[in-house]
């Protein structure tokens, strides 16, 4: 029997995990309610990486009046480029992205760092996380 290789490494902001020879990682993003006037900025993804998944996860919802969304792409960017406007409001859990303008699948032809903004006007509430998986070879 061929020898199997299964492991787990957590550290804050790169979780790496070793799966069928490819290097899987995920850049974690944490962002508030707070990030209103400024954008969350974190982790870079490599030139080279490929996207398998983004997800927005919403660990407490927005009590905001209106309407609250999450807006995720690129420092230097649009800003919109993973996720254009997910509700943050109307309920709390893990909600997989296709993407917006870069979709899952896409081969990063430069590094590229995460950013997200909230959006929304009167929130004293409200906390999520921003994953996005990629695959370096």
């Amino acid at each position: 029997m061929p020898n199997q290789l299964s492991a787990d490494l957590v550290v804050v902001g790169d979780i790496k995990t070793i799966r069928g020879g490819q290097l899987s990682r995920a850049a974690v993003l944490p962002v508030t309610y707070q990030n209103k006037a400024s954008a969350a900025t974190g982790p870079t993804i490599p030139a080279g990486a490929t996207l398998t998944g983004i997800n927005v996860i919403v660990t407490t919802q927005s009590n905001d009046s209106g309407t609250a969304t999450l807006a995720v792409g690129w420092v230097g960017g649009a800003g919109t480029e993973l996720v254009a406007a997910q509700d943050v409001k109307s309920a709390a859990g893990a909600f997989p992205q296709t993407g917006n303008t870069v979709k899952v699948g896409t081969t990063l032809t430069a590094t590229r760092q995460l950013q997200a903004q909230y959006s929304g006007t009167s929130a004293t509430a409200g906390t999520f996380l921003v994953l996005v998986s990629y695959v370096t070879v």
